[in-house]
């Protein structure tokens, strides 16, 4: 992932210079702990700018510029014990690109997720819980592997553009990385106020990264469900 977000950064950089680039992880939780998880990039600027500039672009055709699964993530995923109908989905319409997959288990979940956010320069995949389960309780870590690969890219995208970090903040001021919890049953309560209810089973948490303060926020949470 760290690869795909420094291309991306990069790409940013090159066609603006005041772009938004937004991120949304979202993930269903059935009764019994199975679901769907996804992570979708919204490029809608970065169409804008290239219609701009004459070029035509649809999001398959960047992705597949971009070599989206040059490390053969979607054989990793779909290797994986419990993980299934691995797919990439693209949006020409609102462009943007869409990683998904269906979990049979809570484990199934946290191994894909490992494996999906897993540093692409690193052989080894290093495993970590996001999420755990209990009767009607769905926990959520405050472990951001998103944030830490996005910060990552950057780094790695400055030293190579030699690019100034307070212009960053400026030109990224608006990008946000949002977090949806979704469940079949509706949810009785959820312990963290950062969070939002959005209806009666979905959850949200939005972290603007260039903003000052919230580098203290927290993504972990704890939920009740009926």
């Amino acid at each position: 992932m760290k690869k795909f977000i420094t291309i991306l950064l990069i790409l940013f950089v090159s066609l603006s210079t005041s772009s938004c680039m937004n991120f949304l992880e979202r993930v269903f939780f059935n009764a019994n702990g199975s679901g769907e998880y996804s992570f979708s990039v919204d490029m809608s600027q970065l169409r804008s700018l290239a219609e701009l500039s004459g070029e035509e672009f649809s999001s398959e055709k960047m992705m597949s510029e971009m070599n989206m699964d040059e490390n053969k993530m979607i054989q990793k995923l779909e290797a994986i014990e419990g993980v299934n109908n691995v797919r990439t989905e693209f949006d020409d319409e609102n462009f943007t690109v869409t990683m998904a997959f269906d979990f049979t288990s809570i484990e199934a979940l946290n191994t894909g997720m490992s494996t999906y956010m897993a540093d692409s320069t690193k052989s080894e995949i290093e495993m970590f819980e996001f999420f755990s389960m209990k009767k009607k309780t769905i926990s959520r870590t405050g472990l951001n592997r998103i944030l830490e690969s996005f910060e990552e890219g950057l780094n790695e995208g400055s030293e190579d553009q030699e690019l100034d970090m307070g212009m960053m903040k400026m030109m990224f001021g608006d990008l946000h990385f949002a977090t949806e919890i979704v469940t079949a049953k509706k949810i009785k309560s959820f312990s963290n106020q950062e969070y939002t209810r959005k209806d009666d089973n979905t959850i949200s948490w939005i972290l603007y990264p260039f903003k000052d303060g919230n580098d203290k926020k927290d993504m972990s949470v704890v939920i009740k469900i009926k």
